[in-house]
């Protein structure tokens, strides 16, 4: 995406918050993090192999059973993320690190998702044309990111460290995630078939119950409501670092 920095821009960013934060280590413990989540990953799936399980099972309408065997291993790619977030959160604001239950809730809520009955979700998902549905909308979901999200992350850095960005997610932000997802969701829904649109809208709301952002959508009024330190920070050198190949 053009307007989000490049991995290495993001590096630099994660670089000056660790010496702001952490120790004269945290820095260069978050890039030994990030080889071993990517090796983690690895192991949980390999992407040539499952591409192939899913053409091999399409035919006869077994997708669930593919995505049983990942998804009954689930808790291994749930410590390869809570993994790093460990090692990450000394690179946070003593505010953000507060927000680390917060990721934690949005991952298992995630895997809960994905893996109802065994994959379910995700095996209809496939089978009524999902990822192709995606794909075919590729440029129209980037738009819907970077018109809510990129002006969130700086484009250069800053050599003033009280100029460094605090990720939140208070009232403003979770309003830019619902337009993102109201987006996102539309573009998805003038494809042939419905499912991957509602499937996808309701991945995001489920996770997004977990959120402060719930309490945002039960409000009626304003008053009364704080901005709330958030996991966007994770979420933001997460997938700035993890670069798979």
């Amino acid at each position: 995406m053009n307007e989000i920095p490049h991995v290495e821009e993001g590096e630099e960013l994660l670089r000056e918050r660790c010496d702001r934060y952490g120790t004269n280590e945290s820095f260069a413990n978050v890039m030994d993090a990030k080889e071993e989540i990517q090796e983690c990953f690895r192991h949980f799936v390999n992407y040539s192999q499952i591409k192939q399980e899913i053409e091999l099972a399409k035919p006869t309408g077994n997708l669930d059973v593919v995505f049983r065997k990942y998804c009954r291993r689930s808790h291994q790619f749930r410590d390869c993320v809570t993994n790093f977030t460990e090692t990450l959160e000394p690179c946070l604001s003593p505010d953000e690190r507060g927000s680390k239950q917060t990721f934690i809730d949005m991952l298992d809520s995630l895997i809960k998702f994905v893996c109802f009955k065994e994959g379910r979700h995700i095996a209809l998902f496939i089978a009524e044309g999902g990822p192709e549905c995606l794909m075919s909308n590729e440029e129209k979901i980037q738009e819907c990111l970077n018109s809510t999200f990129s002006h969130y992350i700086p484009q250069e850095a800053t050599d003033n460290q009280n100029d460094l960005p605090q990720f939140r997610l208070g009232q403003t932000e979770c309003g830019d995630v619902t337009k993102a997802q109201q987006c996102i969701v539309g573009h998805l829904e003038k494809c042939t078939d419905p499912t991957p649109a509602n499937i996808v809208n309701s991945l995001m709301s489920y996770v997004r119950k977990v959120t402060p952002c719930h309490q945002y959508e039960r409000s009626t009024s304003r008053a009364g409501l704080t901005t709330v330190n958030s996991v966007l920070a994770f979420v933001a050198a997460a997938l700035l670092l993890t670069k798979f190949h």
